[in-house]
Parts: C-alpha cells; sequence; structure tokens
C-alpha cells in the first residue's frame, strides 16, 4: 500500500504487512489469551492520520519507538518497537500507562472482534444547550 511506505519513512520503521488491513477493519475490541475481551480505542487511524501523529508525538507524550495505530487521541493502541524491530502491540491509556496487550501484530489482528453495545445504562450525550462546549 502507497501510504505504508511513508508511514515507515515518518517514523523510522518497517511495518508489520497486515496493518494496512486494520486501517480498514471495524473491530473494536479483541480476546485475551485470558478469555477476557477488551474494549479498544476506536477507530484504527488511517495512514495519513499515522504519518500525522509524528508531528504531535511530543505534545501527546508518546515514547519513542511507539507508533500509534488506533485510538480516540486520549487512550491509543500502539505498536513498540524500543525492544526489538518485530513490534509487540500495547495499549497506552490517557495518563500514559502502558498495558501489553500481543507479542506481534498478527496476534492481534487476529485477536480483533467487534465488541458487544453496551448495555450497562442509559447513552449519555452532549447537549448543546447545556454544554460549555462551542458547537
Amino acid at each position: 500500500m502507497e501510504g505504508m511506505s511513508e508511514v515507515e519513512r515518518v517514523w523510522g520503521v518497517s511495518l508489520p504487512s497486515g496493518l494496512a488491513s486494520l486501517v480498514i477493519d471495524a473491530r473494536d475490541a479483541c480476546w485475551l489469551a485470558s478469555g477476557e475481551m477488551v474494549r479498544l480505542p476506536f477507530p484504527a487511524f488511517t495512514l495519513q492520520q499515522m504519518v500525522d501523529a509524528k508531528l504531535v508525538a511530543g505534545d501527546w507524550e508518546i515514547a519513542d519507538g511507539l507508533v500509534p495505530i488506533m485510538g480516540d487521541f486520549h487512550d491509543l493502541v500502539c505498536l513498540d518497537y524500543r525492544r526489538a524491530a518485530e513490534p509487540v502491540v500495547i495499549l497506552l491509556d490517557d495518563d500514559r500507562n502502558e498495558t501489553a496487550l500481543f507479542d506481534s501484530f498478527d496476534e492481534f489482528f487476529s485477536a480483533l472482534c467487534v465488541a458487544p453495545e453496551r448495555t450497562d445504562g442509559p447513552i449519555k450525550k452532549i447537549v448543546e444547550k447545556d454544554s460549555w462546549l462551542d458547537f
């Protein structure tokens, strides 16, 4: 995929070949080996967003060697190249705590699934007239 070479150039890494499939994927959770389902920060970044993320990596407090591939700009799923040329997959939360998810991108990709709809109460939304946000 054409954009992958640009992401590799900007971040200085060799990306997993399956990453191109993640870009068009709509799965928002994964099954861990323990049987636990983890909801992932969604959506997957486009290749251009991966390139652009390099420009704000310092502002986002993303450590060198981490390449964000999906998230909501608070929590991120990252490829972690800090220890090897083949990345592991980690979850980086809003406080920048790291949680190891998978030993390889292929393991991560094969564990992806669609999370069931949340049924833990009413849906909360921002009400324009009650919000301090400037709509």
